[in-house]
């Protein structure tokens, strides 16, 4: 198999597992919807990358301590900004609903991740691949903005108390952007963090595909810590 067909497969496998992490939402009742958060962030944050990076990357501590402090801690801040997005996207589950949510949040998190990093890229713009990019992330955009005026109208009719329930739709709404926009911060975080896996290829002979968990890493401690504060309290 060779590494395109393979990079296809897995992001089917990911499109799936990340669309469908959120149904657990529906069925933790009498629970609060923080204990399911905190649960899933453990498990996805902490156990599985964590376990998955010691097998695969011989000395991952070293890696991490190889790295240069200023690249570290930028990507701990976009870490620490995507925390918040996530906070946000269970908030938003709990007034609009999961379909609503997922559409909003992962359409912006996809546009704006996209986007961002091309600003930080010298001579991004003169690509000639960069105009297509573009017209995919205003589609993108287009799809969000659709979703959230169909999401309005939904609740408007489904509900007997029009006032209340539009109030509280368009709040949802509106924190499900502030959970999109703050989401792209992942792969902006990615990106700057790229110089962890250079370490880890150059200095440890870690593959490529291994070495992308340290760069995710170091954004994914202070998400960690975020949601665990945010949650608490």
């Amino acid at each position: 198999m060779n590494t395109y067909s393979l990079a296809i497969i897995l992001v089917i496998f990911a499109s799936f597992f990340q669309g469908t992490f959120g149904l657990g939402m529906k069925y933790i009742a009498p629970l609060k919807w923080e204990a399911w958060w905190l649960i899933q962030s453990f498990v996805a944050m902490i156990a599985v990358p964590v376990i998955w990076a010691f097998i695969v990357i011989p000395d991952l501590c070293g890696v991490i301590a190889a790295t240069d402090s200023n690249t570290f801690w930028t990507a701990a801040l976009y870490g620490f900004l995507w925390g918040i997005g996530g906070i946000l996207f269970g908030v938003s589950v709990e007034k609009t609903g999961i379909s609503i949510t997922y559409g909003i949040v992962m359409g912006l998190a996809a546009s704006m991740g996209c986007i961002i990093p091309l600003f930080q890229i010298e001579g991004a713009f003169s690509q000639p691949s960069f105009p297509i990019i573009l017209v995919g992330v205003l589609l993108l955009l287009v799809g969000v903005a659709i979703t959230a005026v169909a999401g309005v109208k939904r609740d408007k009719l489904k509900s007997s108390n029009s006032n209340a329930t539009n109030k509280s739709i368009k709040l949802g709404v509106l924190i499900a952007v502030a959970s999109g926009v703050l989401s792209a911060f992942l792969n902006v975080g990615f990106s700057n963090a790229a110089p962890v896996a250079k370490i880890a290829v150059d200095n440890y002979d870690v593959s490529t595909q291994n070495a992308s968990l340290a760069s995710l890493g170091c954004c994914f401690n202070w998400r960690l810590c975020n949601e665990w504060r945010l949650c608490h309290f």
